[in-house]
């Protein structure tokens, strides 16, 4: 997938809203980097709609084509493409940019973004909006042991480096716990990992088994059996979990809402998400009333 120059800054203009672009690109760039990480959080939703919206023997991770309209028309995805779009927009913008591997439940389930020379050459920057937890910042990965404690939306994060090139998300927040492998136990001091990631560049190519795993073997993730739709307008979580749609209060805590029935379901996302494709939403949810059915 290749995004045009033109096409980027005409995105991050009209569809992120971010002002002064030329000139930050020039005089600012880290400002711009936080400017369009936040932005592209409050106004591009994660969520699989597309993938429930697939019957079960079509599926198949998203084309660079695929992921480069649902980027553009802020339909948005899961991780993978969330932060691939993520990345080809900073790569047509002039960043230097690439993709790492991470790890959530298995190996290389997880794909984020590095960006380098930002202020100085070889400073580097975590860039991750592929995720249901927030970052609403780019967060500098050049510290020695851990990092600083960031607090973004009902999320409080830190990570530690393992070693030159390991790293490690951990989480501390209330209200969503993250899904993570099963073995994952809460330390005494209320942290939990949440992802490793290894600073070692990929090229897009280097996930492609793993994310066809995620996309078509039933299991894999949660994603393929469950609807998850996240976004952060004005920085505050609205997020559907199936039957029950969250929204984050002055408390930063995720208040509940049982939704009775898929009419429900359907007119939150409408309300909440109004940019999704409501034909897409009917099949999804064709999806996710049979799973319901079954429990």
């Amino acid at each position: 997938m290749m995004l045009s120059l033109t096409e980027a800054m005409s995105y991050v203009s009209d569809k992120l809203q971010v002002e002064e672009l030329s000139h930050k690109l020039q005089h600012e760039k880290l400002l711009l980097l936080n400017e369009i990480t936040r932005s592209f959080l409050e106004r591009v939703p994660f969520n699989n709609i597309r993938t429930l919206s697939i019957p079960v023997e079509q599926r198949r991770k998203p084309s660079q084509e695929e992921i480069k309209m649902d980027g553009l028309s802020t339909h948005g995805g899961t991780c993978y493409t969330q932060n691939t779009f993520m990345h080809f927009l900073l790569k047509a913008l002039g960043y230097t940019v690439h993709f790492v591997a991470s790890q959530v439940m298995s190996p290389n389930d997880h794909v984020i973004n590095v960006v380098q020379n930002v202020e100085k050459e070889g400073d580097r920057f975590l860039v991750e909006v592929g995720c249901g937890y927030p970052t609403f910042q780019a967060i500098p990965l050049d510290f020695k042991d851990e990092s600083a404690i960031y607090r973004f939306s009902f999320n409080t994060f830190k990570f530690v480096r393992m070693d030159d090139d390991v790293l490690v998300c951990m989480h501390r927040h209330k209200g969503l716990q993250p899904e993570v492998h099963p073995n994952t136990k809460v330390q005494d001091d209320g942290w939990r990992k949440f992802y490793e990631f290894n600073l070692t560049p990929r090229d897009i190519g280097y996930f492609s088994q793993r994310m066809d795993h995620s996309y078509t073997v039933q299991g894999a993730t949660p994603f393929l059996v469950s609807l998850r739709v996240i976004m952060f307008p004005g920085g505050k979580a609205v997020c559907m979990k199936n039957s029950t749609l969250l929204i984050e209060g002055d408390d930063n805590g995720l208040h509940p809402v049982s939704l009775n029935g898929i009419d429900e379901i359907k007119a939150a996302i409408l309300k909440h998400y109004p940019q999704m494709e409501e034909s897409k939403i009917d099949a999804a949810l064709i999806t996710l009333k049979s799973v319901l059915e079954e429990k």
